[in-house]
């Protein structure tokens, strides 16, 4: 099967009914708060914990994703938005000087996001990774 395989259903961010809520909640509402705390940061550089609050909501849901269903750009979006949300906390421990520029480059990590959900699945030519052993009755592929 190609990108446009059936849906699973363990996949937080499926598009079916009910799939609108988690993908609200767990991807969208966080980046627009990490967004907006980002573009905030010269003026209140706390805001630089609330970023990295809401880059570690949405890493941690593509790991679990990625380890439910085993979505494609799970494996690659889960450790970059845990990335940022490393790189936003060390910020806010150092120097102030830096700031203004880390969170620029924050929000560059941001708006490039969905590069890495849409390009590793078109790459693959999959939107699930599929193994060699038999899938365990929980996973995504019924």
């Amino acid at each position: 099967m190609g990108v446009n395989e059936h849906e699973n259903r363990n996949d937080l961010a499926r598009w079916g009914p009910g799939g609108w809520l988690p993908v609200l909640a767990l991807w969208v509402l966080p980046a627009a708060v990490a967004g907006t705390a980002l573009i905030f940061v010269p003026q209140r550089p706390w805001l630089l914990v609330v970023a990295g609050a809401a880059f570690i909501e949405m890493g941690a849901a593509c790991v679990i994703n990625a380890a439910r269903c085993r979505r494609v750009h799970c494996y690659i979006t889960g450790p970059f938005f845990l990335f940022l949300a490393l790189t936003s906390l060390l910020a806010i421990a150092g120097p102030s000087g830096a700031r203004p520029n880390m969170n620029i480059q924050l929000l560059l990590g941001l708006v490039l996001a969905p590069a890495l959900i849409w390009l590793p699945e078109r790459i693959a030519g999959r939107k699930y990774r599929t193994s060699s052993a038999p899938p365990a009755p929980s996973a995504c592929q019924r």
